[in-house]
């Protein structure tokens, strides 16, 4: 036992060389972190040492399998391999010198690893004794029913156990944001305060109109109210942070990616459903998404627990899942408008599953409908109220510039391109590619509900006159990463093991590949603006700031999270001396022609604080005027902070804070806060400070 320890040990060196040099090949040529470059080095440097040990150290012992005993050397040495990476990740987390020589930490975490590793690998892996053998197999021949009972349990953890990882990157780093993501939360902050404001539950427009006039980054009427509601519960019980709309965020993608993995256990077997959940969940173009409070998974979600139920429903499991199929797409239209993309899926495949007229003479689908619409009428109510830019971009004539025409051919090709360049990594790529060509030999038609998928959302958002962005067309990920991983469903039939080892590694291989991508990938993030947000709350003298910045929503977020007492007001310059919708030239309109205008609008509005970008950031030339007027005498700066940002944009810019001193405070004027994105203006009279909602008007 010794001397096969200490062969052991020489193997395990040469294991360490292997990790290390994979280690600084991942860092220097890949571009990977240090906790990302480990898990691929210790990957490798596991399969060297196991092929080693395989020839040299243990190559008396019974022969089996090599996928078989690769991958037992793999699942017994994570004990030992869970010992090596923690001590490696304390070590360069925590002490200067390890983290320059990562190499140091990567030698002891491998010695505490060893002994671990060589007990196992002994008496399991490479056991010379049959008889210890045959004991192992016929203890797991009389388990095996406890294995079928719990293998979809830990199929479907090891997937979210992934997704968890990867979703909760930066998870409590509260720089980290992207434009739209500040006013969705602020969203989910604005529903907590009204569910906390007993008093204000009879009159929710009046409360969400003066909402607004203080704390102005809300998108409620533009979007719906879904998961900010969902989020609001998360705020209600963790605070006003950043990570407390992440994981609502988190919640929802449990839900629905639990559903898409039911769904293809359902058609297909856990394997495959487990390998497709891994697929999705470790592509760059989903996980990005799950760091930013935005709509895309939420939405996402509750399209595959919709789809789930549905499935169900057409293979005449009950008329009860057509009812909690309808409410689940209701949620979802609730969460996004363009949900409503699911209709060119459901109603074609139920029609062509059960034939038309079997379908619409069954009493659940009529009373599904009428639920549907009374469901969604306040939604559509609501869109048609608030949403002139929502309609305007999407089926009338774009307020935001011309678009693409419809039926140009590269309108036709713009979204199975970004599919391909964009939202699959090129392995999942080559997979779909086996997984159809499969599909398609085998006539398998379990594939029909996942190709009405994806023409709907093909030909749904190829005829939205919307700005062409990809991830628009999330909903066609999921679909695809179900071709990526039929071949291993199809594959299980078969005798030859080789082939079968093959497509399990190509596909481990291709989940590993997307989450090292995503490592490699850095999420959007901006500094100074929390920063600020807390001077302003220590230093003024008045509970007024006034904000210049593009990242304007988060800044006011950061103002509510620190005003508990909700006092403060927080007026904008892209409201006061410049208004648009989204883009600064979409309906632009200028409201400030010159410095004495500029000088009355603060006096008007009681400024005391002004928080500004050192840059202008609208292109517009009274923004420019106003950043020289803050130059003057009539203005002190207080103080400065750098930009630390992901943005080209931020690139040498700083946030300054400046104290109005000539305020000649004059409230004889009404406030008029402009809101284009809705065609609306909230209108702040003068004599009673009460706020008020109209039309804006033309001009």
């Amino acid at each position: 036992m010794l001397y096969q320890f200490l062969k052991f040990g020489l193997v395990g060196i040469a294991g360490f060389i292997v990790d290390s040099a994979v280690l600084y090949l991942g860092l220097y040529l890949l571009g990977l972190n240090l906790y990302s470059g480990r898990v691929l080095s210790y990957l490798v440097a596991a399969s060297a040492t196991w092929a080693l040990n395989r020839l040299y150290t243990f190559s008396n012992s019974a022969r089996t399998g090599v996928g078989r005993q690769w991958s037992l050397f793999l699942i017994v040495n994570s004990i030992g391999g869970f010992v090596n990476y923690g001590v490696y990740a304390a070590l360069v987390s925590s002490i200067d010198l390890f983290t320059e020589y990562p190499v140091l930490a990567v030698a002891i975490g491998s010695l505490m690893g060893l002994v671990f590793n060589f007990s196992l690998s002994r008496s399991l892996v490479f056991n010379t004794n049959n008889s210890t053998m045959n004991a192992i197999a016929m203890l797991i021949q009389s388990q095996n029913n406890l294995i079928s009972k719990t293998k979809k349990s830990w199929i479907l953890l090891s997937s979210l156990a992934l997704m968890t990882i990867l979703f909760s990157r930066g998870l409590f780093d509260e720089s980290i944001g992207y434009p739209d993501a500040d006013r969705i939360l602020m969203d989910g902050v604005f529903i907590a305060d009204y569910l906390r404001s007993l008093s204000s539950w009879s009159h929710p427009l009046d409360f969400a109109v003066s909402y607004y006039a203080q704390y102005p980054a809300l998108s409620i009427g533009y979007r719906p109210p879904f998961f900010p509601t969902i989020e609001s519960l998360f705020i209600l019980t963790l605070g006003e942070h950043v990570w407390s709309g992440r994981m609502a965020l988190m919640c929802f993608a449990v839900v629905g990616f639990s559903a898409f993995f039911a769904l293809i256990r359902r058609q297909f077997d856990e394997k495959t459903a487990g390998a497709a959940v891994g697929l999705v969940v470790s592509l760059p173009s989903i996980v990005g998404w799950s760091w930013y409070t935005m709509a895309e998974i939420p939405v996402l979600s509750m399209i595959l627990l919709t789809a789930y139920w549905l499935y169900k429903y057409s293979e005449g499991d009950g008329a009860k899942y057509l009812y909690f199929s309808i409410f689940s797409f209701v949620a979802a239209l609730w969460t996004k408008q363009t949900a409503v993309f699911a209709i060119l899926w459901f109603i074609p495949y139920l029609i062509s599953h059960l034939g038309f007229k079997p379908l619409f003479n069954r009493k659940e689908i009529w009373i599904s409908i009428i639920i549907l619409i009374i469901l969604v009428t306040p939604l559509a109510l609501i869109t048609f109220w608030l949403g002139d830019l929502n309609i305007g971009q999407s089926i009338g004539e774009n307020p935001r510039g011309p678009q693409i025409p419809r039926y140009y051919w590269e309108n036709l090709i713009l979204y199975p391109k970004a599919l391909i360049t964009e939202q699959l990594t090129l392995p999942v790529s080559l997979l779909v590619v086996c997984g159809l060509v499969q599909a398609i030999n085998k006539k398998d038609s379990r594939i029909n509900f996942y190709l009405w998928w994806i023409f709907a959302v093909y030909l749904f958002f190829t005829s939205l006159n919307d700005p062409k962005l990809s991830r628009y067309t999330i909903f066609w990920i999921p679909p695809f990463c179900l071709f990526a991983a039929l071949p291993l469903s199809y594959i299980q039939k078969s005798s030859n093991i080789v082939k079968r080892n093959i497509i399990g590694l190509f596909i481990i291989c291709s989940i590993l590949y997307g989450a090292i991508a995503n490592f490699q990938k850095k999420p959007q993030y901006i500094t100074a603006f929390k920063e600020a947000a807390a001077y302003v709350l220590k230093n003024a003298e008045r509970p007024v700031v006034f904000v210049d910045a593009y990242n304007n929503g988060y800044f006011t977020f950061f103002i509510r999270q620190f005003d508990q007492k909700k006092r403060f007001f927080v007026f904008r310059g892209d409201k006061l001396f410049s208004s648009s919708a989204i883009e600064t030239t979409t309906w632009l309109k200028i409201h400030a022609q010159s410095r004495q205008d500029l000088k009355d609008i603060l006096d008007t509005h009681g400024i005391d604080l002004i928080v500004a970008e050192s840059s202008d950031y609208t292109g517009l030339s009274i923004h420019k005027e106003f950043r020289d007027y803050l130059q003057t005498d009539d203005f002190t700066k207080e103080t400065s902070f750098p930009i630390e940002s992901s943005l080209p944009r931020y690139r040498n810019q700083s946030l300054d804070i400046y104290r109005y001193r000539k305020n000649n405070l004059k409230k004889s004027e009404d406030w008029i806060i402009r809101l284009p994105t809705i065609g609306k203006i909230i209108r702040i009279r003068a004599s009673d400070n009460k706020p008020m909602l109209e039309k804006m008007n033309a001009d």
